[in-house]
C-alpha cells in the first residue's frame, strides 16, 4: 500500500488555507523577495491589451504577450513581476511544482551556517505559498528564466483541471512552452480569468475626471488638473498587508521595492511615517542580554496633546473653551514636570527581578527567550475622534513636532489602514498577526478587566514586536499564517508580552493619567465651584424675581388706570392714560434689564451646573473606590466576628499539656515508638505553635478592638500620647519585628496629638507592614545584587520634625520610581501581585478627613528611591517640594 495525493489537495492547501486575497498577494511578494529581487511590480489592468510595456520591469517576448492576450479576451488581468533569480527547468519542477518542497528550508540552513554568499534568508519555508495564486484567478501563466537557463519558459496552469479532475497530481499534465531569452533572470506571473474585483483593492477618488470636457479642463486651469496617479489609492486590507510586509519602523539595508500600478498609473501605497508622530503616547520595551543576564527596559513617552486631552476630560467639553490654554502651554508643562514623568514612566528590570512573574508557569522561560533575544517593540496610541485628532495635529505643528504643511485628510482612514501590533522576525513580518481582526495580544479581551480607560484600544494602536529568529528555528507560523505554531518558545514569548502589555504598560497608563491630573490640579487649571457661588447665584435670581413681581404690579395698575379712562372723554382721563403710559415705558426699561439679568443668571447657573456635573463624576470615582473599601470592610467584619469567636474559646496551652502527656506516655508504654515519633510529636508541636500564635493574635485583637468605630462620629477626637502608642504597638508587633530582626526607633517622638479614635493604629500599622515588605524585598535582592547589601542592621525610624509633623522611614528598597507619584491612588500597590492597592489610599483619605495629610518626600536612599514619609497633623504644614524643574531648582514661573 502507498499514499497517493488527489489533485483536490491543491484547493485545500491554496484557496482554503490562504484565508484572504491580501494574504495571497503577500505570499507571492515574499516569493519574489526570496528570489533575491530588488523590485516587484503589481499591475492591475482593466483590459489585457492596454499594458504599457515601457512600464514593465523586464522586456517581454511579443509572442508570449500575444498568447496571453488571446486567452484574456480583453478582460481584467493582474500581473506580478520581479527582477529576481527566476527559475530554470529543474527549479520549476523541484521548486514551483513540488508541493511542500523544503528547498527554502535548505537555503536557510546553508545561509545561517555560512555556506552561501547571499545576504537574504528566505521568508517562506513550507513550500505552499505559491498556491495562493488560486485565490486570484482561475488561470495562471508563469513566465520565467534564470542565468542557468538558455530559454524563457511559459507555463499555463488551469486550476480547474486540478479541482474537477479526480486524478492524482502526477497524472495531470501542465502545458509548457519555451521562447528565446531577453533578460538574464526574472519571473512574471499573469493572472487571467480573475476571481477578484479591483474594487476590493483600489480606490479611485477622481472617477469623474475622465468625463470632463476639454473646455471644462481648460476653465479649471493647469494648476487644478489632478494627475490620475494622485487619485488612486490602495484600500485598507492590501495597504496594510504591503506596508507592513517589511517593517516601516526602521531603515532597510536590503534593496527591495514594491510598486503598484493601475492601468499603467502609479498607485499610492506608502506608509505615512510622518503621521505616526501624531500618536499621543509611545510605549516601548527591549529585552536584551548582557553578561549572560537579561535586562528588561520599559518606557512610556507622552506628547503635549495628551496633557491637553486629559485637561479637556477633567474640565468637560463645554467648559474647556474657557479653561483651555495654547498648545505651547501644554508642551511647557511637559518640560516643567519632565523629571516626574521620567521617574514614573521608565523602568529597568534585572532578570531575577522580573522572571519570578513567569517562573511559576514556565520554569525554563529565560532559556527559551534567550533563543529569540533580543526582543523589542513599540506601540503608538492615537485618538480617532476628529476633535481630538485635529487637536493633536494642531499641537504637533505648533510645537514643531511635524512639518507645518503636513496634512491628514481622514485620520480615521490612516488608523483603519495601519492599526494593529505586527510581529517581525528582524525586519520581516511573521504571519498576519496584528492585522485588523487579529487580536493576538488579547488587547480587546483585556479591556473587559480592570479600568478600560488605561487599556489599549485595538483599533487605535499601531506598533510592532520584533524577535531575533532569522532562520525560523523557534517561532514558526502555522500554514494559514493566522497565528504562531504553539511550542515552548511561543508560549514563553506570549507570556512575556502579556506581562509587558497588560502589566507594565497598563501601570504606565495609570501613572501618566494620575500625574497629569495632579499637575492640572496644582496648576489651578480646573474650575473652582464653591457653595458661595451657588448661594450668590440663588440670591441674584431671587432679587430678579422680586423686581419682576414689582414690575408686573406696576403693569397691572397702569392697565387698570387705562381701562378706567379708556374713553378719553375729559382732559383728566387723557392725562391719566398718559401717566399710565409713562409708568409702562419706565417699567419696560426695568423689565428688560431684569430679563437680561435673568438670562445672565440662567447662563451662569448652566455653567455652574456643568461644573457640578464634573465634580460629580470625580465624586463618583471616589465613591466607587469607597464602595470597594466597604465591600472589603464587610468581609473584614465577618472574619472579625468569626475570629473573635475562636479567640474567646482559645485557652492557654497549659490546659492541653496534660492531655498530650497522657497520650504520649501511653504510646511509649505500648512500644508504639514509630507512631510517637512520626505522628504524635509533629501533631503536638504544631498544636502548641498554633495555639501560641492564636493567643498572640487574641492579645493583639483586644488592642485593636479599642480602636473600632461604633456609633461615634468623625469628630470624636481623643488625645493620644504618640510615644506611648508606638511603644504599645511595637510590643504588639514584637514577634514579627523580632523574627525579621528589625529595630524600631521612635525615641524622638514626644508629642500628643488630638486625633479620631483609632487613627494612629490605621496609619502606623499600615506603614510598618509596608516597611516589613520593602525590607524583606531588599534582602532578597541582596542575594544576587551586592549593591543591596548593608553592613548595618535593618530598621524602621519614626522621628519628630516638629510638633505637628512625623517623619517615617526604613532601610528597605524604598518606593521605586514607577509608583512614587501615584502611590496614594486607589488600586495602586508597590507590592507586585501581593498588594490590593488600598492601604495607603485609605490612610491618606482617613488623614484628610480630619484635616491631616501624608506625603512621600523627595529624599532618596542609596538605591535611588524615595523612602521617607511625612505625616502632618495639619495639611497646611505640607512640605512644598513638587514644583521643581529638571535641575532640582524651584520653578518660579508657574503660569
Amino acid at each position: 500500500m502507498k499514499f497517493s495525493i488527489n489533485s483536490r489537495v491543491l484547493e485545500q492547501l491554496g484557496k482554503q488555507l490562504i484565508t484572504s486575497d491580501e494574504l495571497a498577494f503577500t505570499e507571492l511578494i515574499k516569493n519574489s523577495y526570496d528570489a533575491g529581487a530588488n523590485c516587484v511590480k503589481i499591475h492591475f489592468l482593466t483590459d489585457s491589451n492596454i499594458l504599457d510595456k515601457n512600464r514593465l520591469l523586464n522586456p517581454t517576448n511579443e509572442e508570449i504577450y500575444s498568447h496571453i492576450s488571446q486567452v484574456a479576451h480583453h478582460k481584467k488581468i493582474i500581473l506580478i513581476e520581479d527582477d529576481g533569480s527566476g527559475m530554470d527547468s529543474n527549479e520549476l519542477k523541484e521548486g514551483f511544482f513540488t508541493i511542500g518542497t523544503d528547498i527554502k528550508k535548505r537555503q536557510k540552513s546553508s545561509k545561517s551556517n555560512g555556506k552561501a554568499n547571499e545576504r537574504r534568508l528566505p521568508l517562506g519555508e513550507k513550500g505552499i505559498g505559491r498556491l495562493a495564486a488560486q485565490r486570484l484567478s482561475n488561470i495562471l501563466f508563469i513566465e520565467t528564466t534564470s542565468k542557468n537557463s538558455n530559454v524563457t519558459f511559459l507555463v499555463k496552469v488551469y486550476w480547474s483541471d486540478f479541482l474537477t479532475n479526480y486524478k492524482n497530481l502526477e497524472q495531470i499534465d501542465i502545458e509548457v512552452w519555451e521562447f528565446p531569452k531577453k533578460k538574464d533572470s526574472y519571473t512574471r506571473l499573469w493572472f487571467v480569468d480573475l476571481n477578484v474585483d479591483f474594487d476590493n483593492f483600489l480606490i479611485d477618488n477622481n472617477p469623474k475626471f475622465k468625463q470632463l470636457s476639454f473646455n471644462e479642463l481648460f476653465e479649471k486651469g493647469h494648476n487644478e488638473i489632478i494627475k490620475k496617479e494622485d487619485t488612486i489609492f490602495l484600500k485598507e486590507g492590501l495597504q496594510s498587508a504591503i506596508s507592513f510586509l517589511l517593517s516601516p519602523f526602521e531603515e532597510h539595508k536590503d534593496n527591495f521595492e514594491i510598486k503598484l500600478l493601475m492601468d499603467n498609473h502609479d498607485v499610492k501605497s506608502d506608509f505615512h511615517n510622518e503621521a505616526i508622530k501624531l500618536a499621543e503616547n509611545e510605549y516601548s520595551f527591549k529585552l536584551q542580554e548582557n553578561d549572560n543576564k537579561f535586562t528588561l527596559m520599559l518606557s512610556m513617552k507622552i506628547q503635549p496633546w495628551y496633557i491637553e486631552r486629559i485637561h479637556r476630560r477633567l474640565v468637560g467639553e463645554s467648559l474647556f473653551k474657557d479653561f483651555r490654554r495654547e498648545h505651547a502651554f501644554y508642551a511647557k508643562l511637559l518640560r516643567k514636570y519632565k523629571r516626574k514623568f521620567d521617574e514614573s514612566l521608565n523602568v529597568v528590570l534585572s532578570e531575577d527581578s522580573f522572571k519570578t512573574k513567569i517562573d511559576e508557569k514556565i520554569p525554563n522561560f529565560t532559556e527559551l527567550l534567550r533563543d529569540i533575544a533580543p526582543i523589542e517593540g513599540k506601540v503608538f496610541t492615537f485618538k480617532r475622534l476628529k476633535k481630538l485628532s485635529d487637536m493633536a495635529l494642531e499641537s504637533a505643528k505648533e510645537n514643531n513636532i511635524i512639518n507645518k504643511d503636513f496634512k491628514v485628510e481622514k485620520f480615521d482612514n490612516f488608523l483603519d489602514y495601519h492599526n494593529g501590533i505586527k510581529l517581525y522576525r528582524g525586519k520581516y513580518r511573521i504571519a498576519t498577526l496584528g492585522d485588523k481582526d487579529s487580536d493576538w495580544l488579547q488587547l480587546q479581551q483585556a479591556r473587559t478587566k480592570g479600568q478600560q480607560f488605561f487599556r489599549f484600544e485595538l483599533g487605535n494602536v499601531i506598533g510592532y514586536v520584533k524577535v531575533n529568529d532569522p532562520a525560523q528555528q523557534y517561532l514558526k507560523e502555522i500554514s494559514s499564517r493566522l497565528d504562531l505554531f504553539q511550542n515552548d518558545h511561543s508560549v514563553a514569548f506570549k507570556e512575556l508580552l502579556k506581562i509587558i502589555f497588560h502589566g507594565f504598560f497598563y501601570q504606565f497608563s495609570q501613572s501618566a493619567y494620575y500625574i497629569v491630573r495632579e499637575i492640572i490640579k496644582n496648576e489651578q487649571l480646573l474650575p473652582n465651584v464653591t457653595t458661595d457661588d451657588l448661594k450668590e447665584n440663588i440670591d441674584d435670581t431671587n432679587k430678579v424675581i422680586v423686581e419682576s413681581k414689582e414690575s408686573l404690579k406696576v403693569f397691572s395698575e397702569a392697565f387698570i388706570q387705562m381701562k378706567n379712562n379708556i374713553d378719553l372723554s375729559t382732559p383728566e382721563k387723557i392725562n391719566n392714560v398718559q401717566n399710565a403710559f409713562g409708568l409702562i415705558l419706565n417699567t419696560i426699561d426695568n423689565f428688560n434689564k431684569n430679563i437680561d439679568k435673568t438670562i445672565e443668571t440662567v447662563t451662569k447657573s448652566g455653567e455652574l451646573l456643568k461644573q457640578i456635573e464634573r465634580e460629580k463624576k470625580i465624586i463618583e470615582i471616589d465613591t466607587y473606590n469607597n464602595y470597594k473599601l466597604m465591600a472589603n470592610g464587610l468581609i473584614t467584619e465577618v472574619v472579625t466576628h468569626e475570629l473573635h469567636s475562636i479567640l474567646l474559646n482559645t485557652n492557654s496551652t497549659d490546659s492541653y499539656k496534660e492531655h498530650f502527656k497522657l497520650i504520649g506516655d501511653y504510646l511509649l508504654e505500648s512500644d508504639q515508638f514509630d507512631i510517637y515519633k512520626d505522628h504524635f510529636k509533629p501533631l503536638n508541636s504544631n498544636f502548641v505553635g498554633l495555639t501560641s500564635r492564636m493567643l498572640e493574635l487574641k492579645d493583639f485583637y483586644q488592642f485593636l478592638e479599642k480602636t473600632f468605630l461604633y456609633k461615634g462620629t468623625i469628630e470624636d477626637f481623643i488625645s493620644e500620647n504618640v510615644h506611648e502608642f508606638l511603644e504599645n504597638l511595637a510590643l504588639r508587633m514584637s514577634k514579627r519585628l523580632s523574627k525579621s530582626k528589625i529595630a524600631v526607633d521612635f525615641s524622638s517622638i514626644d508629642m500628643k496629638w488630638a486625633v479620631p479614635k483609632g487613627a494612629l493604629v490605621h496609619i502606623f500599622y499600615n506603614l510598618i507592614d509596608n516597611s516589613l515588605y520593602w525590607i524583606e524585598k531588599r534582602r532578597k535582592l541582596a542575594i544576587y545584587d551586592k549593591t543591596y547589601e548593608t553592613n548595618t542592621g535593618d530598621y524602621i525610624k519614626i522621628s519628630k520634625k516638629d510638633a505637628n509633623t512625623i517623619i517615617f522611614s526604613d532601610s528597605g528598597t524604598g518606593v521605586i520610581p514607577l509608583y512614587q507619584h501615584i502611590l496614594f491612588n486607589a488600586l495602586v500597590t508597590g507590592k507586585d501581585k501581593n498588594g490590593r492597592g488600598m492601604g495607603l489610599y485609605i490612610v491618606r483619605q482617613f488623614l484628610r478627613s480630619f484635616g491631616a495629610d501624608i506625603e512621600l518626600l523627595q529624599e532618596k536612599n542609596k538605591y535611588g528611591n524615595r523612602y521617607m514619609f511625612a505625616i502632618y497633623l495639619e495639611s497646611k504644614n505640607r512640605i512644598e517640594d513638587e514644583n521643581i524643574n529638571d535641575e532640582g531648582e524651584a520653578d518660579e514661573n508657574n503660569d
